[in-house]
């Protein structure tokens, strides 16, 4: 999750996150407003969700790849624009294609 920072809320974001995601992987702007929103919610349990901040979509799958164990379902959910690494969310989206088959 994270991107371009347009300036949007994103406290209430926390709890969506942590009641269907064992694992987020932050990067792009607004990684910092993310990591705290999940941080500052009343259901944050650091023993039930792992944080990583990476610097790269490249980075993202990586982590992705070597956390998830078989069965489990990896989402790229941005929640964010992606203007600060890519053109439009269509290159964005063809680069974590890319990106995956590489698996």
């Amino acid at each position: 999750a994270g991107g371009y920072d347009k300036n949007l809320d994103y406290s209430n974001i926390g709890d969506y996150i942590i009641d269907s995601a064992k694992c987020l992987i932050l990067l792009g702007d607004t990684k910092d407003k993310i990591k705290e929103s999940v941080c500052n919610s009343k259901k944050y349990d650091e023993n039930k969700i792992d944080i990583y901040e990476v610097e790269s979509m490249a980075q993202a799958v990586e982590k992705a790849s070597s956390y998830a164990k078989d069965g489990d379902i990896v989402v790229m959910s941005p929640a964010s624009a992606s203007f600060d690494m890519y053109s439009s969310y269509k290159e964005r989206g063809k680069h974590f294609k890319e990106l995956v088959s590489k698996i």
